[in-house]
């Protein structure tokens, strides 16, 4: 088809596909992707702008406000208010401090099995000796 078309001298123009905002793409695959994604993204934008959220997160992957604010490229002053809901976080700050926190999250999915088996192991042992101590409280309670 492409080398008739070109024979003859007309190209084959597919028309454009348009996402439910107005956005143009060459295909409908692409136009239904975008509003999937974008759908979902106005869906988690008020909780992704949320200071608590993002401190939350932030403790989580046991990062520090510096640590997070390189990574996200802005100032740790910034976080800071952010965080404690003196600063509104805009689309595309918010955009930034998630990606950031994916990719430390990411970083720290590749730590060696043995590592992690030991963090699971000592949390496991202080699960064990509290339950442990529990029962025996509990047993000397009832004599």
């Amino acid at each position: 088809m492409l080398l008739l078309n070109s024979l003859l001298g007309t190209t084959l123009q597919q028309p454009p596909f348009f996402s439910t905002d107005g956005t143009a793409y060459r295909s409908e695959w692409a136009a239904l992707l975008h509003d999937l994604v974008e759908a979902k993204w106005q869906r988690l934008l008020p909780t992704l702008q949320d200071g608590k959220a993002v401190r939350k997160t932030r403790l989580d992957l046991c990062m520090s406000q510096s640590e997070l604010a390189k990574e996200a490229r802005i100032s740790q002053q910034m976080l800071a208010k952010v965080e404690n809901g003196q600063r509104r976080i805009s689309e595309r700050i918010a955009h930034r401090l998630w990606s950031a926190m994916w990719r430390a999250h990411e970083e720290r999915k590749k730590t060696p099995a043995g590592i992690e088996m030991l963090v699971r192991l000592d949390r496991d042992m202080d699960t064990a000796i509290v339950t442990q101590v529990e029962r025996v409280s509990f047993a000397a309670r009832r004599t």
